[in-house]
Protein backbone atom coordinates (compact mmCIF):
# COMPACT_ATOMS: atom_id res chain seq x y z
CA UNK A 1 0.00 0.00 0.00
CA UNK A 2 1.01 3.24 -1.10
CA UNK A 3 -0.08 5.41 2.24
CA UNK A 4 0.25 8.63 1.32
CA UNK A 5 -1.47 8.27 -1.85
CA UNK A 6 -3.88 6.53 -0.47
CA UNK A 7 -4.63 8.75 2.30
CA UNK A 8 -4.64 11.96 -0.68
CA UNK A 9 -7.42 10.05 -1.91
CA UNK A 10 -9.56 9.64 1.21
CA UNK A 11 -8.84 13.78 1.99
CA UNK A 12 -9.61 14.67 -1.27
CA UNK A 13 -12.94 15.56 -0.27
CA UNK A 14 -11.93 15.99 3.46
CA UNK A 15 -9.61 18.21 5.60
CA UNK A 16 -8.22 16.40 8.28
CA UNK A 17 -7.37 19.57 10.26
CA UNK A 18 -10.26 20.99 10.17
CA UNK A 19 -12.47 17.81 11.39
CA UNK A 20 -12.57 14.76 13.22
CA UNK A 21 -11.85 11.74 11.30
CA UNK A 22 -12.65 8.47 12.38
CA UNK A 23 -10.59 5.33 10.46
CA UNK A 24 -10.95 2.09 10.56
CA UNK A 25 -7.31 0.47 10.05
CA UNK A 26 -7.01 -2.93 8.62
CA UNK A 27 -3.86 -5.11 9.33
CA UNK A 28 -2.41 -7.12 7.15
CA UNK A 29 -2.32 -9.80 9.38
CA UNK A 30 -6.36 -9.53 10.17
CA UNK A 31 -6.53 -7.14 12.72
CA UNK A 32 -9.03 -4.29 12.51
CA UNK A 33 -8.66 -1.10 14.84
CA UNK A 34 -10.82 1.78 14.72
CA UNK A 35 -9.76 5.04 15.95
CA UNK A 36 -9.32 8.99 15.23
CA UNK A 37 -7.25 9.80 12.95
CA UNK A 38 -4.12 12.37 14.51
CA UNK A 39 -1.38 12.44 11.94
CA UNK A 40 0.33 11.23 8.87
CA UNK A 41 3.64 11.03 8.96
CA UNK A 42 6.25 10.82 5.39
CA UNK A 43 8.44 8.60 5.20
CA UNK A 44 11.26 10.93 5.08
CA UNK A 45 10.29 12.63 7.92
CA UNK A 46 9.92 9.19 9.91
CA UNK A 47 12.86 6.48 11.23
CA UNK A 48 13.20 3.91 9.75
CA UNK A 49 12.09 5.60 6.39
CA UNK A 50 8.23 3.93 5.97
CA UNK A 51 5.37 6.37 6.18
CA UNK A 52 3.10 6.03 9.02
CA UNK A 53 -0.50 7.00 10.61
CA UNK A 54 -1.04 7.55 13.90
CA UNK A 55 -4.45 7.19 15.72
CA UNK A 56 -6.02 7.37 19.15
CA UNK A 57 -7.97 3.58 19.50
CA UNK A 58 -11.37 3.53 20.39
CA UNK A 59 -10.81 0.49 22.82
CA UNK A 60 -8.36 1.98 24.64
CA UNK A 61 -7.39 5.23 24.08
CA UNK A 62 -3.39 5.23 23.13
CA UNK A 63 -1.95 6.85 20.39
CA UNK A 64 -1.03 3.94 18.33
CA UNK A 65 1.38 4.20 14.57
CA UNK A 66 1.08 1.87 12.09
CA UNK A 67 3.48 1.87 9.30
CA UNK A 68 2.21 1.66 5.74
CA UNK A 69 4.09 -1.70 4.85
CA UNK A 70 2.02 -3.79 8.23
CA UNK A 71 -1.34 -2.10 6.68
CA UNK A 72 -3.78 -3.82 4.60
CA UNK A 73 -6.72 -1.13 4.01
CA UNK A 74 -7.17 2.39 5.77
CA UNK A 75 -10.97 3.53 5.41
CA UNK A 76 -12.80 6.84 6.83
CA UNK A 77 -15.89 5.98 8.89
CA UNK A 78 -18.41 8.03 8.18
Amino acid sequence: MDLIQHMRRLFAERNPDEMDIRLRVTYQDGTVLTGKYTALVGPLDNEPEIAEIDFYRDDNGALTGAYEDELADVEIME
